[in-house]
């Protein structure tokens, strides 16, 4: 299945970052204590000002409350909205 972003939107992967945690911090408590997330731009909205489909789909920062989940049955795609995205790691 493939996702297409509309309205300002950015499909993003997120990064997975390694954590010498002994537990697993619940996704509202993980938002709370990292304010920004390192995310890759998987696809982009035509709409979008910064980002356009035809740039190389960067690294960028983004604040970690703007992520959203969208589940379609059994598929899971992340969307942002480009507001969140506070810049591009070069």
């Amino acid at each position: 299945m493939k996702f297409c972003p509309i309205n300002k939107y950015l499909l993003i992967q997120k990064i997975e970052e390694k954590s010498n945690n002994a537990f697993e911090i619940p996704d509202d408590m993980e938002k709370k204590l990292n304010p920004f997330t390192l995310v890759k731009v998987l696809d982009v909205a035509d709409d979008c000002e910064k980002l356009t489909p035809a740039t190389k789909m960067p690294l960028v920062i983004v604040q970690t409350h703007g992520i959203e989940e969208i589940r379609v049955k059994d598929e899971i795609f992340f969307i942002i909205s480009e507001k969140f995205v506070v810049g591009i790691v070069k």
